[in-house]
């Protein structure tokens, strides 16, 4: 027993099939009981003959003597009653303690937690140092996004609060795994809060009776700046527009002067309210009585907050330490190069970076001219109705009809202040939105180069399993 434990101690515990570590242990000490029980029991009938020679023949010592031998209590009694006058006293104290060693042999054993590399398994997780996917071809020239990027980019502006939706792909047998330090191509959103800079025009308009204040929130700009107009009274019909967004070029830039690839930026103006407060209920089944309502709040003052936004994605390559523990992903971002000043041009859908720690070449997963988002994100939120219905819709192009835009209104209501979003911004839906996009791009960067071909290196990164 003493040399099991010995071998084994801080170590990993043995696997012997059917039999455990704790089973091993409990048969030693029974076989180590036994036979020391026999040895003693063996011992102390013999030596009550030798006690009886040597101190007369009292049939109460010879009682004595064969009760020691027969269990605990007989043994305490021969050993209080010799008081160290033989050595049959130490034969009564071997079957005391024999008889304590078994339900504390357990006891011997202490298990403690520690990770250990597992050789025999392998972690790996999705990077890229090279994307060549392709959408569906526009014309002899250009492709659209591949069905994997759309999908993914879509998916975050839906539910751009779950942020677990943004994981690239990874294999943890165990789920708990880690990986060294590695590169991989991505795509970095750069946001900028423009409020500071954001123009309110208000004048008075109506009549004798009503009047109310019309005002205009605007860009800074001469060259026809996003704007949009509310009413700021409640009573007062008229539209109101609660958020704008739209795209232009980066030479129309305010605060993103510097983006140089790609030539597009996104501007936005949205009203702080609540989105609770906007809009009412028009189902009778919702409500007392069966009455119709309109609990609607024409929130929108001269003094109401607004938040401008210009948001841009660039292609770039981040340097990552990523890790699993109990099947939870987690990926610390350690340097990020997105400096295009350092490039090679090949032609309009090739080109190479130059990182200081990774050379990396995309194809056309994201150039100039072609928008990522397809137009899922611009458009207005606005109500017409007496503030009875909330609205949002696209922006069209010319001559075309304006739709329902589904992405607009889930980034408008969303809550970031939620404990699910770590987004630093949360007052700021469409910078909070933009981050959630880069992930899931960032995401279809890495893990389109694994569905294509295979987790094999150089598309995945290796990692050891704990």
């Amino acid at each position: 027993m003493v040399y099991v434990l010995w071998r084994y101690d801080g170590q990993r515990i043995p696997d012997w099939g059917s039999l455990s570590f704790n089973t091993l242990i409990s048969i030693l000490a029974v076989v180590s009981k036994m036979a020391a029980l026999y040895g003693a029991t063996s011992a102390i009938s013999q030596l009550k003959w030798v006690w009886l020679t040597e101190h007369g023949k009292n049939l109460i010592d010879y009682k004595t003597f064969d009760s020691g031998s027969r269990g605990v209590s007989g043994a305490a009694m021969l050993a209080w009653t010799l008081k160290g006058r033989s050595v049959a006293v130490l034969g009564a104290f071997a079957i005391i303690i024999g008889a304590a060693a078994g339900p504390f042999a357990q006891k011997i054993v202490h298990f403690t937690s520690h990770e250990y590399v597992d050789v025999a398994q392998t972690a790996w997780i999705t990077r890229a140092e090279i994307v060549d996917s392709l959408g569906p071809k526009m014309d002899s020239t250009t492709w659209s996004l591949d069905t994997i990027f759309k999908a993914n980019a879509i998916t975050s502006l839906f539910l751009p609060t779950q942020e677990v939706l943004s994981q690239p792909r990874f294999n943890c047998p165990t789920g708990n795994c880690t990986w060294a330090p590695f590169s991989t191509l991505g795509f970095c959103p750069t946001c900028a809060d423009v409020s500071s800079q954001l123009n309110r025009t208000c004048k008075t308009v109506g009549d004798n009776v009503m009047t109310a204040q019309a005002c205009t929130v605007a860009f800074p700009g001469e060259n026809d700046p996003l704007s949009l107009s509310y009413i700021a009274d409640p009573d007062y019909p008229g539209t109101s527009t609660y958020m704008v967004l739209n795209s232009s070029l980066a030479a129309n830039a305010t605060v993103l002067t510097n983006i140089t690839w790609p030539q597009t930026v996104y501007q936005s103006i949205r009203a702080v309210v609540s989105p609770q407060q906007l809009g009412g209920t028009q189902n009778p089944y919702l409500e007392a009585g069966g009455q119709l309502a309109n609990n609607g709040v024409h929130v929108l003052k001269t003094d109401t907050r607004f938040i401008g936004s210009e948001c841009a994605l660039s292609p770039c390559v981040r340097r990552v330490q990523a890790s699993v523990s109990r099947g939870e992903y987690s990926e610390t971002v350690l340097d990020t190069f997105s400096d295009f000043g350092e490039y090679t041009y090949a032609s309009p859908i090739n080109f190479t970076i130059h990182p200081k720690w990774l050379e990396a070449v995309l194809y056309n997963a994201y150039y100039g001219g072609l928008d990522p988002l397809g137009g899922q994100l611009m458009g207005s939120v606005f109500t017409h109705d007496s503030n009875q219905a909330i609205r949002v819709q696209d922006m069209p192009a010319v001559g075309a009809p304006s739709r329902q835009n589904d992405a607009l209104q889930a980034v408008f209501y969303a809550d970031f202040h939620n404990g699910t979003s770590t987004c630093p911004t949360p007052d700021d839906n469409v910078a909070c939105a933009f981050r959630a996009l880069a992930a899931a791009m960032t995401k279809s960067v890495r893990d389109v180069a694994v569905l294509r071909n295979g987790t094999a290196a150089p598309y995945t990164a290796e990692g050891a399993v704990n």
